[in-house]
């Protein structure tokens, strides 16, 4: 994905998840302004990147979603202290 990337994509890091369940996951970290810019950017950049892979030919994006989490889930404790 990285190598479809252009200036401007905003793309911190990548990871992939090819034996996630039901479906392979794509894991996008983006530098965007909010939630709904970076769906959006994500599903975007997938798009392009099935599109110049042939090796990618009959896939498709299922969704474009940004999973929410909450703080302790990350840190193991609450901030509400």
């Amino acid at each position: 994905m990285l190598c479809c990337a252009a200036d401007g994509d905003r793309i911190e890091h990548v990871t992939l998840h090819p034996a996630a369940r039901p479906d392979p996951v794509v894991g996008l970290y983006l530098s965007t302004r909010g939630l709904f810019e970076a769906e959006r950017q994500a599903a975007w950049l997938l798009e392009r990147t099935l599109r110049r892979h042939r090796e990618l030919l009959g896939w498709d994006l299922v969704r474009a979603e940004a999973p929410l989490m909450r703080p302790e889930a990350l840190w193991g404790e609450s901030l509400d202290r």
